[in-house]
């Protein structure tokens, strides 16, 4: 009799704790007690445990419980509920909708068993059973925040039409319900129908400011993508001066300004959004994209390595090489590129960078090693047709080099870098004819300085000494002048017997290198003609 007092005294304790919340001081108190057998009835101690491992959250702990009050009595309605609850947490969907079942058929008053059944069938894309429950909840007052869920739900496992569909009916039904219209709203975005989104967000807001903060935002967003651009600004300030911990205020305001081409204001709010959120990757993208769009590289790249710090994912890693690579930063960009090699898709792509990033620093053979392979594969892009036959060049390979431009040729008869490269190589071996006869093409298509200046070295080598002439001054219109370039337009004048212009160009070399003795000793022996 005093063990049966001890024991009832011990779950009235225990039955307390329970009351206050404190589930995980229970447990401890609850094992004990089974494991002593100090309890009056095993199958109500059974259900507090499980009670508790439920508030808590460990689903798998109270299965084990429950699953042993199944044994002991199987019909216990409140035990196939929990059942149910277990399993659809624990996304065993089919599982919980048998228990759910079960219930629901002796009791279809039960709106909380109906809801998680309907949502069972939702994720197991039973829609022919799900239908029914759908038409049961959108004619009941009281179903509201039902109707909102399961649309949110259908919205989350990509069936924005059916969300549409369920909030529409649910609103012949009560025209004035704000959960459903909202949710209507949310399901327009998903479809892409920004003009209805705006009506229903707009209702939302007139008739109830607090009950969704994300309304405005929501709001601005619309207005953003239907054109609408000043108007989502001014929306979005709004919602800021509601509320300036509103994360996604600040972040589509920020896109909003980089859309209106205010590039400060767009980085001023997107550093607010992610001081008030440091881990949304998103942000940091975006303000990446920005500084690369200011060529403010290191800024990019800081932004680039926030994300990937958050992600993990290697396409930021790629990103981050990049943005050393437009810096001309060849050496960090290979560390990058090197780091998410093993991981990427990209793969292709960053061999072709690799291979680039090695040619910018003379290393040949590094650039070959990663272009080849891409060559073998059959990657026609010009560029690695012309890093790669240069690089070639580069190694004193001439006939494979000539071979890989010839067949970058034939995949684009007027790409500039090849016709470029074929100059540079007939060059090299003093075909000056054919060298200047690519040369001539390339500057039909672009005029760079590069290519000028390589045919006016081309030309020289000809003893075409006006076109070379001509084609030099033409370079030094991109560059400052330079002593090395002016002393060859000299001595093509010397060439021309232009004494006079051969003199005022060998003056202008000694203005800008006093000490150099070679333009001195011109100057005197042409003062003597």
């Amino acid at each position: 009799m005093l063990n049966k007092f001890i024991s009832f005294m011990k779950e009235m304790e225990t039955e307390k704790l329970i009351e206050e919340g404190n589930f995980a001081k229970a447990i401890p108190y609850i094992l004990e007690a089974l494991d002593k057998e100090e309890y009056i009835d095993r199958f109500s101690i059974l259900d507090k445990l499980a009670y508790c491992y439920i508030k808590l959250e460990n689903y798998d702990a109270g299965l084990k419980y429950l699953n042993e009050m199944y044994q002991i009595n199987p019909h216990a309605p409140s035990v196939k509920h929990n059942l149910g609850i277990c399993h659809f947490y624990l996304e065993n969907y089919e599982l919980a909708a048998n228990y759910f079942e079960d219930v629901y058929e002796s009791d279809k008053s039960d709106d909380f068993i109906g809801f998680h059944l309907c949502l069972c069938y939702i994720k197991m894309n039973s829609f022919n059973k799900a239908e029914p429950l759908f038409e049961y909840f959108v004619v009941k007052a009281d179903a509201a925040l039902n109707v909102f869920n399961l649309g949110m739900n259908l919205i989350q496992e990509d069936d924005p039409q059916r969300s549409k569909d369920l909030f529409l009916k649910y609103l012949q039904h009560f025209p004035k319900e704000i959960n459903a219209t909202f949710g209507l709203g949310v399901s327009y975005i998903e479809m892409k129908d920004y003009q209805k989104a705006i009506e229903c967000f707009s209702r939302v807001y007139e008739e109830d400011k607090e009950r969704y903060p994300m309304t405005l935002v929501l709001l601005g967003m619309c207005f953003f993508e239907v054109g609408q651009t000043y108007q989502a600004q001014e929306v979005l300030k709004i919602a800021i001066e509601h509320d300036r911990t509103n994360m996604e205020a600040w972040y589509y305001i920020g896109i909003v300004y980089e859309a209106l081409g205010q590039p400060d204001d767009a980085i001023e709010a997107l550093k607010y959004a992610a001081g008030l959120k440091p881990h949304a990757s998103e942000i940091w993208e975006r303000l990446a994209y920005i500084y690369l769009n200011q060529k403010v590289y290191a800024k990019a790249r800081e932004s680039f390595l926030k994300v990937f710090q958050i992600t993990n994912n290697p396409e930021y890693a790629y990103r981050i090489g990049l943005s050393y690579m437009l810096e001309e930063k060849h050496d960090k960009a290979i560390d990058y590129f090197t780091l998410c090699l093993e991981s990427s898709k990209k793969t292709d792509d960053i061999y072709e960078n690799l291979g680039i990033c090695y040619y910018h620093l003379r290393k040949y053979w590094e650039s070959i090693q990663y272009l080849e392979p891409l060559i073998k594969k059959g990657v026609s892009k010009e560029i690695i047709f012309f890093i790669y036959g240069s690089s070639l060049m580069k190694v004193g390979k001439l006939n494979q080099a000539r071979e890989i431009l010839e067949q970058g040729l034939k995949v684009n008869p007027s790409e500039i870098n090849i016709l470029y490269g074929l100059g540079l190589l007939e060059a090299n071996k003093e075909d000056y004819h054919k060298a200047s006869q690519y040369l001539e093409k390339a500057i039909i298509i672009d005029r760079n300085p590069d290519i000028i200046y390589t045919l006016a070295l081309t030309k020289m080598k000809l003893g075409e000494a006006d076109s070379a002439i001509d084609l030099f001054e033409e370079y030094m219109l991109h560059k400052e002048p330079e002593p090395d370039t002016l002393y060859k337009i000299g001595l093509l004048y010397i060439q021309l017997k232009e004494f006079y212009k051969a003199k005022r160009i060998f003056q202008d070399i000694v203005t800008i290198d006093p000490g150099n003795q070679n333009a001195k000793n011109y100057i005197k022996d042409l003062e003597k003609l």
